[in-house]
């Protein structure tokens, strides 16, 4: 699996092309001279860098689908005892988040697209599972440290997704560690210029699962570079489209790309680490 590394050098590859192809255009030699390349090198001297973890899941996979099909009957009742089973046996909760709640978020989703369930039912079931990190976080967060306090986030599906469960999850990572997390999604491009133009976000993340919304998102990240009120701004990128084909993440332009709730807090707390005038 790649991760942000793979990302530098896929971008580092690309951006040989765009000399290439720009050579005689002195603008665009300036631009991968003093933007793109420098942008590079930062990732790779801060090492912004995770290693794919393979550990296995604690949960089996009966145990995620009987999770997933509790959360479909209007009830958080047994899904709370569901996890205070898995607690007492000494399951931390960033453990149960990871490899329960997300996967179960996951097979929904996965119903959803096989027509298994309609869109309605899936969306119940999720919702369900949002009730239950909300009751969830207090303890979640008494859980972590402190390490990335007043930095800014901004989260928000790309495009036209209709699900958010694996942003709520990154959230709840980036709060522990202190980060101010603030949350789309945006029915216009205007609307999220408007965002980033009025708060200082030090980090914008977007969630994207299917390749049909890649167009988007590079129009989305545009407008954030164009109008976000911190001209240093880091955007991260994560969900299944990208975990797949990591190259993709040149494609949109953004900047490191994460696999799940855990390593996109990691990554932002090593970007947010980066003096924001060594690339302005």
């Amino acid at each position: 699996m790649e991760t942000t590394g793979g990302y530098a050098s896929t971008l580092k590859t690309q951006v040989r092309v765009i000399a290439e192809k720009g050579r005689k255009n002195s603008a665009v030699e300036q631009l991968v001279k003093t933007k793109l390349l420098p942008r590079v090198a930062l990732v790779r001297e801060h090492a912004v860098v995770v290693t794919p973890t393979e550990a296995k899941s604690p949960f089996a996979k009966r145990e995620i689908v009987e999770f997933a099909d509790l959360s479909l009957h209007g009830d958080d009742r047994p899904l709370f005892a569901r996890i205070q089973r898995y607690v007492a046996k000494g399951y931390a909760l960033d453990v149960i988040y990871l490899d329960l709640l997300q996967p179960a978020a996951q097979h929904l989703g996965d119903r959803w697209t096989e027509d298994s369930v309609d869109f309605a039912t899936a969306t119940l079931g999720l919702c369900q599972m949002h009730q239950v990190v909300r009751e969830l976080s207090p303890a979640f967060h008494a859980e972590g440290r402190r390490r990335s306090e007043g930095c800014h986030a901004l989260l928000t599906p790309a495009g036209h997704e209709q699900h958010s469960f694996g942003l709520a999850m990154v959230g709840e990572f980036l709060r522990r560690e202190g980060w101010i997390v603030s949350s789309g999604p945006f029915a216009t491009k205007s609307r999220l210029a408007a965002a980033v133009r009025s708060n200082c976000f030090t980090l914008v993340g977007f969630s994207l699962s299917c390749d049909s919304g890649l167009d988007a998102l590079a129009s989305q990240i545009r407008c954030v570079r164009q109008a976000s009120l911190n001209r240093a701004v880091w955007v991260l990128v994560g969900g299944r489209v990208f975990v797949d084909r990591p190259e993709l993440v040149a494609r949109v332009g953004a900047d490191a790309m994460a696999c799940d709730a855990r390593q996109a807090a990691l990554i932002s707390r090593r970007l947010a680490a980066i003096p924001a005038e060594r690339w302005a």
